[in-house]
């Protein structure tokens, strides 16, 4: 039987459920807001108890620092001998490895329009010294066709002092970046790489690396993607293949600092993508006072290297 309530929240209904738990729609009555409330029972968890909390307790140490449009907004974490259970931002939509089920690809000026909201939530982490470490289209939402928000910062990276991480592979294979492959150094760049592999998935309906997890881990280590625009035999998505080739090879720029002058060349040779241009002026100073060496090249916070911080 389905609980009534969950610490100070009421249970309206379930979105969801899997092997370890269950995830309920709630309410909050004290402010009048509606929930998403995950939760695990750790007599059914078993062995992986341990791991599952974990994650929900960094998710919440992770997103609970983060206040952005574009992220899934953490109000509560609570545990106690039986169970656990993490308090979210109820959003209702639905995650994008669905719309690409559904849809397959995106048109260059939707996947544009989402690339730019997911870079400034990005941005936004890496400036709190958050770094995703899984960035892929089942932890991104969609919202109405329009809104996108960034999900699950179940296994983040959180350093105050925005040092780098060494020594841990970690991650989902196919959007892992070289460095984290190899146990190397992890910061904001490793999801700069997750944020291109998502953009060739939303432009081809494929990933620029495929097989086995082995497979897949050695290619994007040791061997070249075939660009985009060969795979969809499609020459008016060149203007990508560059950006993309920037952003796999490591460079610490790639999608990051290329979708802007990206965005112009489209705007220059689709008519169709001028009416849904971004605010890009507004979004430059979106993180006006962070540090004030830091220039700012579309809405992705660089130093002066040309880094993403």
């Amino acid at each position: 039987m389905d609980p009534l309530t969950i610490g100070k929240y009421r249970i309206d209904g379930i979105l969801g459920q899997g092997a370890m738990g269950i995830v309920y729609r709630g309410f909050d009555e004290s402010v009048g807001r509606a929930v998403a409330i995950k939760t695990i029972r750790k007599e059914v968890a078993g062995s992986r108890s341990w791991d599952a909390v974990a994650r929900f307790r960094s998710e919440a140490r992770a997103a609970g620092r983060l206040s952005h449009p574009n992220i899934v907004t953490v109000y509560d974490f609570a545990e106690d001998e039986d169970s656990a259970h993490l308090v979210c931002e109820y959003v209702p939509g639905r995650g994008l490895d669905v719309w690409l089920g559904e849809h397959r690809r995106a048109d260059p000026a939707t996947a544009l329009m989402w690339m730019g909201q997911l870079l400034d939530a990005l941005a936004c982490a890496h400036a709190h010294g958050v770094v995703h470490r899984d960035v892929k289209a089942s932890n991104i939402l969609i919202v109405g066709n329009r809104l996108l928000k960034l999900a699950d910062f179940g296994i983040a990276h959180v350093d105050s002092a925005h040092r780098t991480q060494v020594g841990l592979m970690i991650g989902t294979p196919s959007c892992m970046a070289p460095e984290q492959i190899r146990g190397g150094r992890i910061d904001g760049r490793t999801d700069v790489f997750a944020a291109g592999v998502l953009l060739y998935q939303m432009l081809s309906g494929a990933t620029p690396f495929s097989g086995t997890d082995e497979a897949i881990m050695y290619k994007i280590v040791y061997e070249p993607h075939q660009p985009l625009s060969q795979v969809t035999n499609d020459p008016t998505l060149r203007a990508f293949d560059a950006v993309l080739e920037q952003g796999f090879v490591g460079l610490g720029r790639g999608v990051a600092e290329c979708l802007f002058v990206l965005e112009i060349e489209f705007e220059r040779t689709h008519t169709d993508v001028r009416s849904r241009r971004f605010d890009f002026e507004r979004k430059r100073h979106a993180f006006v006072g962070l540090n004030p060496d830091h220039q700012y090249i579309g809405s992705h916070v660089l130093n002066s290297a040309g880094l993403e911080q």
